[in-house]
């Protein structure tokens, strides 16, 4: 019985062994199951990430052509319909990845690339959209980019030179041991590593002459109040004291030895970056010459449509995606937007409606008065001369005024002529005044300077704005002085003689005197008509000039006795050969006394006050249209500090020659005397200028006249971009946007 029952368990025991024995065979044969799965599954995700790293590999390659050859993007797929936005002529240097696999140099792997490219959009916002591919093995990848050169629009703040204008007369007057504008320029205009005449730094090797201080160039600093919210570069030296905040990155094109890459202009000097590093160099940004590239866009002929506007020029932007504008100098509206006429200002003009573009392509350009007579837009002189707008309270004779808007207005000591000006309100220039609520995308530029009259802010989060000046953009800050008849008008008339012969004679009459016989020859100097004129007794000696051709016309000015003043008109009779003769008499400017006046408040230190928006309706909301009644402004019932009350700008502004800052800021009341935000000059977008710009006086933290700064960036801006904005003469593609996508090819693709 024992034996029969160890013989059973021998059976069991061997039943046991080849049971284990099956299990490991199996297990084994799972083991290596799975390790010939897992080496496909290793194989594929080696492939998936080789083939995002080829396609990668693609944009390289491109942008290496792009920034080799800047006309490269017009290149693409020869082979595609020319209707298809990736179709472009075969490249000359033979680059086959428009059509077909490229392999990744460098490599004996099987990865390879190919990629489209669309330019639909570059005349539009600057950007190539770029579809690159990679293949490796049976494993394809796509990634879409968006490209566009390294621009202004990158920067919160860009500067070309950190220095003052030298066109700024308030500060280069020639006195007190001070440059003039034309010694500015030519000591100032350059760059800080390139030898501007810095206060205590001998630079006479870079002037070429003996360097004493004064005179030297007026540099700007950073200071401690000044915070930078958003990337910041210059193309000059970083000027700094105290411990000024630089929140994004920061770089600059100075580009010392050794040291920091920033200088320090009063101890002590502890500047806080955001980044490690800090300012760290780049290579600079060249402004172009001008906008003229925005004008073109105008110009039918050159497949532009945007519009065209000339001479001072009012633009009301309204959150209904229209615009209203006033524009009289404009003879010729080229302008295939929609349009009505919708109004009046002040009783004066029509206002003329235009629906802007909603397929974000639109753009203003309004030019200067032309000079030339057979320009469609060409206007002789200025016709359209009006009343000053607003005025102290509304009250009292409103002067005349040549700008065909009425500005500058009662008061205020903001220079103006009949001409053309970069400085101040010339009647024929081609400046834009700019405010409202815009709803679309538009690029407003003037080939002069453009005003921001009051607050210029989005309707909605896509809504983009460019302002380009060829000169300035300016925050409207009129002022005024409660002593001085700023207003003060001297009379300007013009004599224009037609078809006088040499021996034809004349006379000159003034207030019932009248000259003596004067033969016109080969035209009379505008030295003896003066003569002639002064001789009489009604006029008098030293009090009216003339200046002109030979011939004339003549334009006659009285001054001093005579100045400030309404004057009779002067006559002309023809005395001998007459046929066919002609003359006219025309009244250019109308002389008034000006006036004087008080302010509704106290002044500045030096007696200056900030006087009111034209057309006032409420505190913080100054508009260029509205008025409490027909041909009246509502200033009347709005006090003086309210003038431009904490202004906001959401644009992005460039200045081409020049720079963007408050107008007059160095006069008035410092707007923080009225609490919170009146203080601050609010932008939100981005500024690009030639010079650094001034908007207020300081003194330590504290601002004595204008504003204080409250800069942020709008990160938008660093993919997108207002309708044809300006580029840099040269700069680098880069991606600014990157994210992949299904893939565009499969394996398989020839």
């Amino acid at each position: 019985m024992l034996i029969r029952i160890r013989r059973d368990e021998r059976g069991i025991a061997l039943v046991v062994t080849l049971l284990a024995v099956t299990a490991v065979l199996l297990l084994l044969s799972a083991v290596l199951s799975y390790a010939v799965g897992s080496q496909d599954i290793s194989r594929h995700d080696q492939s998936w990430n080789a083939a995002l790293s080829a396609a990668e590999a693609g944009i390289d390659d491109y942008l290496y052509h792009l920034n080799q050859d800047g006309s490269y993007w017009q290149y693409g797929n020869s082979t595609l319909p020319t209707s298809d936005p990736r179709y472009g002529p075969a490249p000359p240097d033979g680059n086959q990845a428009f059509t077909t696999w490229v392999q990744v140099p460098g490599g004996t792997s099987d990865a390879s690339y190919r990629y489209d490219r669309d330019t639909s959009q570059l005349a539009v916002d600057g950007t190539i959209k770029l579809v690159s591919t990679g293949r490796v093995g049976n494993v394809t990848r796509t990634i879409s980019a968006s490209l566009r050169r390294r621009n202004f629009l990158d920067y919160l703040y860009f500067t070309e030179y950190e220095t003052t204008d030298p066109a700024n007369a308030n500060v280069y007057d020639g006195s007190g041991g001070s440059y003039t504008t034309t010694q500015a320029q030519q000591y100032c205009a350059k760059h800080y590593y390139d030898g501007r005449d810095i206060q205590g730094r001998n630079d006479s090797a870079a002037m070429g002459t003996s360097d004493s201080d004064p005179p030297y160039c007026q540099d700007i600093t950073f200071i401690g109040v000044d915070t930078i919210n958003g990337p910041l570069h210059s193309n000059d030296a970083i000027r700094v004291s105290g411990s000024p905040h630089f929140n994004g990155p920061t770089t600059t094109s100075y580009n010392p030895a050794s040291g920091n890459k920033w200088v320090c202009t009063q101890s002590p000097c502890t500047p806080v970056f955001a980044q490690p590093g800090d300012p760290k160099y780049a290579d600079p940004l060249t402004m172009p010459p001008s906008n003229v590239a925005i004008k073109n866009e105008t110009n039918p002929t050159l497949g532009g449509t945007g519009c065209l506007f000339t001479g001072p020029t009012a633009i009301k932007l309204n959150s209904d995606g229209t615009m209203d504008v006033i524009s009289p100098f404009s003879q010729n509206i080229y302008c295939s937007w929609p349009q009505n006429p919708t109004g009046s200002l002040y009783n004066r003009y029509t206002i003329t409606r235009f629906t802007i573009p909603t397929d974000g392509s639109g753009v203003v350009y309004v030019q200067n008065v032309p000079s030339g007579s057979t320009d469609p837009n060409y206007t002789n002189g200025c016709p359209y001369s009006r009343p000053a707008i607003g005025g102290n309270g509304g009250s009292g004779f409103t002067p005349t005024r040549s700008n065909p808007l009425g500005f500058p207005q009662k008061t205020d000591t903001t220079s103006w002529s009949t001409g053309v000006s970069t400085t101040g309100y010339g009647c024929r220039n081609g400046d834009v005044f700019v405010q409202g609520q815009l709803n679309g995308r538009l690029t407003i530029a003037a080939e002069n300077s453009i005003f921001l009259f009051g607050t210029t802010t989005y309707a909605g989060a896509d809504d983009l704005l460019g302002l380009v000046a060829n000169n300035y953009i300016s925050v409207y800050h009129p002022v005024g002085t409660p002593s001085n008849p700023v207003d003060k008008l001297n009379e300007v008339q013009t004599i224009t003689l037609t078809g006088y012969a040499s021996n034809s004679r004349f006379t000159l009459s003034f207030n019932g005197r009248t000259t003596s016989q004067i033969t016109y020859g080969t035209g009379p100097t505008a030295a003896s008509i003066q003569s002639a004129l002064q001789s009489l007794s009604t006029i008098g000696s030293g009090n009216a000039t003339v200046s002109g051709p030979n011939g004339g016309p003549y334009v006659v000015t009285f001054v001093n006795a005579r100045g400030g003043a309404d004057q009779p008109m002067i006559g002309v009779s023809c005395t001998q050969n007459c046929s066919g003769t002609s003359a006219t008499v025309v009244e250019t400017v109308k002389g008034d006394a000006g006036s004087v006046t008080t302010c509704d408040g106290s002044t500045d230190g030096n007696g200056y006050c900030n006087l009111r928006i034209p057309g006032i309706t409420s505190p913080q909301t100054p508009s260029l249209f509205s008025g409490s009644t027909p041909g009246t402004s509502t200033m009347a019932t709005a006090t003086y500090q309210y003038a431009n009350r904490g202004p906001s700008v959401s644009a992005a502004l460039l200045t081409v020659a020049h720079s963007f800052g408050v107008q007059n800021y160095q006069y008035g009341p410092a707007f923080t005397n009225y609490g919170g935000s009146a203080g601050n000059l609010t932008v939100f977008g981005a500024i690009a200028q030639e010079y650094r710009g001034a908007v207020g006086t300081f003194s330590g933290s504290s601002v004595v006249t204008g504003y204080s700064k409250n800069y942020s960036y709008d990160n938008r801006l660093k993919y997108d971009s207002p309708p044809h904005f300006l580029n840099p003469v040269a700069s680098a593609w880069q991606v600014v946007t990157w994210a992949e996508q299904v893939a565009a090819y499969p394996a398989s693709a020839p």
